[in-house]
């Protein structure tokens, strides 16, 4: 019997605002994208910082594909995460955008705590390894202008924020005393950042700086895929395009999703990889391990979406993708 995922948590969307078209979402995406002092082209971007040979050798090990990369592997290596787990929060409101954002930060910091051949933790263990998302939500509505009721945001505003006022790792004292569990805490608190200046300022002088020295902008398939998989530079999506599960393709071993449906969302892409020669990318949503089926036979966990790059190609037409790219303070080791 074919695989189907639960029903789809539309409330869980929130890339944009309510009133604005997903052709409106586009122009305003792609507008405060291009005004980011660090965009760059994709084809400029210097790549993430080269790792210790033992240490990319345990890594390559992992994939169960002919080439490519996989950014979940550094992820569990350095968050102490088994092998069927990612980093995963999933959401409960409209906060996509500051979701996955913070998720590529926590995926981002472990590749450079690898590159400076140190397998240990920079924010926590687990999941308590995403910085606070509330906090990352708010900053990004906050510069956005969009602090006020409801859900949603836009990633270049998500990315300024964060740039502007950091972000807020799990262990900053003070942070227990809100409702619910860490790294999100309950709906009540994420709106209560997501509308409040006051809320949010009165943690901007312990959160910690994230100097992001460029943002490659991608325009082609080709120019995600060189990112992920040679660059080591995970993406994080933006447009109202949804995705279903499709089938298990015998010839190459994986399960399959295609576009079906409108998801106003932001979602990340962490891994891109090819086997007998056709490409893929991986997306990784936020709205559970049990949402999507993954494809474990080749090791992509549950909660995430195999798609071609055909595929992808199609979907870029109508999204704005942006990498994280290089982090400022964050040396390679010399010896890589």
């Amino acid at each position: 019997m074919s695989h189907v995922d639960p029903p789809i948590p539309l409330e869980r969307t929130g890339w944009g605002l309510p009133e604005h078209s997903d052709d409106q979402r586009l122009v305003v995406e792609g507008t405060g994208l291009e005004a980011l002092p660090n965009l760059c082209a994709a084809t400029e971007a210097r790549g993430a910082s080269g790792m210790l040979p033992s240490i990319e050798e345990k890594i390559l090990a992992k994939f169960q594909f002919d080439s490519g990369w996989d950014c979940m592997v550094a992820e569990r290596m350095v968050y102490g995460l088994e092998d069927a787990q990612t980093l995963m929060v999933p959401q409960n409101m409209g906060n996509c955008v500051g979701d996955s954002h913070d998720c590529l930060i926590a995926s981002r910091i472990s590749h450079e705590v690898l590159a400076l051949g140190e397998a240990e933790e920079p924010l926590g263990r687990g999941m308590l390894g995403i910085p606070f998302i509330p906090y990352s939500y708010g900053v990004g509505r906050m510069v956005g202008n969009m602090l006020g009721p409801g859900d949603g945001s836009y990633c270049s505003a998500q990315i300024k924020g964060t740039m502007q006022y950091g972000f807020l790792p799990c262990f900053t004292p003070g942070l227990e005393e809100y409702s619910g569990t860490l790294p999100q805490a309950s709906t009540n608190v994420g709106r209560l950042f997501g509308k409040s200046k006051r809320e949010i300022m009165k943690w901007a002088d312990k959160a910690q700086q994230f100097d992001l020295e460029e943002a490659p902008k991608v325009q082609t398939a080709d120019e995600a895929y060189d990112l992920i998989a040679n660059k080591q530079i995970p993406l994080q999506i933006c447009s109202g395009q949804g995705f279903k599960y499709d089938r298990f393709d015998e010839k190459y071993g994986v399960h399959l999703y295609k576009m079906s449906g409108r998801w106003s969302h932001s979602m990340q892409l962490p891994t891109a990889f090819t086997i007998k020669g056709q490409q893929f990318t991986v997306i990784r949503n936020q709205w559970g391990i049990n949402q999507h089926k993954g494809s474990p036979e080749i090791g992509i966990p549950g909660g995430c979406m195999v798609i071609t790059i055909e595929d992808f190609a199609k979907w870029l037409r109508k999204a704005q993708c942006v990498g994280i790219g290089a982090i400022k303070g964050l040396e390679s080791n010399p010896g890589a």
